[in-house]
């Protein structure tokens, strides 16, 4: 959680710390298609604006993606992890 709570949160400023010039590790984004609490809108521009980051979607699942559909987030860690050896 971020240090003022999520109110205070701002994705701009989350994104511009992660940008290829300032950190420039893979990074991988698991995002869940029906999520309420961060609508798919809300992240799918991050790629574009972010081209070091890999965002996977995980289809039918809302918030707990990774307890919902374990398989689909295992097999987007691999994918990630193979693709950048």
């Amino acid at each position: 959680m971020p240090p003022n709570g999520w109110k205070n949160w701002d994705l701009d400023t989350a994104i511009g710390k992660i940008r290829k010039n300032s950190f420039p590790f893979p990074v991988l984004q698991l995002q869940a298609d029906s999520d309420p609490a961060q609508p798919p809108s809300l992240l799918k521009d991050v790629p574009v604006q972010c081209p070091n980051i890999r965002l996977e979607w995980i289809t039918d699942t809302g918030h707990f993606d990774n307890f919902d559909r374990p398989e689909q987030v295992a097999g987007a860690i691999n994918r990630f992890v193979n693709a950048i050896r």
